[in-house]
C-alpha cells in the first residue's frame, strides 16, 4: 500500500508547492482533484483537455525521483 495526499488538502497551495509538499511530507504519490466532490483546485480539466503544453507543464510537475501521480477519478452526475 502506498500513501498519498489528495490535492484537496493543500488547496492552499500552488500546485508545484502542493507536489513538493507532499513528496517532503514522504508521502509517495499526490492524487489530483479534477471534478465532482474536489474544487480542483490544481488542474483546469478543460484546460488540460485543451493544450498539450499545458498537460505537459502540468505533469512535468511530477518529473521527480520522490513525486508520483495517482491515478484518480473524475465523475459528474447528470442533471435531473
Amino acid at each position: 500500500m502506498k500513501l498519498c495526499a489528495v490535492s484537496d488538502s493543500l488547496g492552499n497551495l500552488p500546485y508545484k508547492e502542493a507536489a513538493k509538499a507532499s513528496a517532503d511530507l514522504g508521502l509517495e504519490a499526490l492524487e489530483i482533484g479534477m471534478g465532482n466532490w474536489s474544487a480542483a483546485p490544481h488542474a483546469n480539466l478543460q484546460t488540460l483537455l485543451e493544450s498539450k503544453q499545458k498537460r505537459q507543464e502540468f505533469l512535468s510537475v511530477l518529473e521527480h525521483p520522490t513525486r508520483r501521480l495517482i491515478p484518480g477519478r473524475c465523475t459528474m452526475s447528470a442533471s435531473a
